[in-house]
């Protein structure tokens, strides 16, 4: 896997974990409605991820 695809993935995952984690009541997967800190801990992993594969692809060289 080439360093681009492996960046492309990784953003891809950040942004859909951080979806996931803002809408988890709306997909069902909360009962609360409100914005724990679990589900900011789970954004803040995916905004990580997603920041990882953006670095990736805009400063390694393949």
């Amino acid at each position: 896997m080439s360093n681009k695809t492996l960046a492309a993935v990784l953003i891809v995952v950040g942004v859909l974990i951080i979806i996931v984690a803002l809408f988890a009541h709306a997909l069902g997967l909360s009962s609360s409605a409100v914005l724990s800190w679990k589900k900011e801990l789970l954004a803040a992993v995916g905004l990580v991820i997603g920041l990882i594969g953006v670095w990736m692809l805009a400063f390694k060289k393949s």
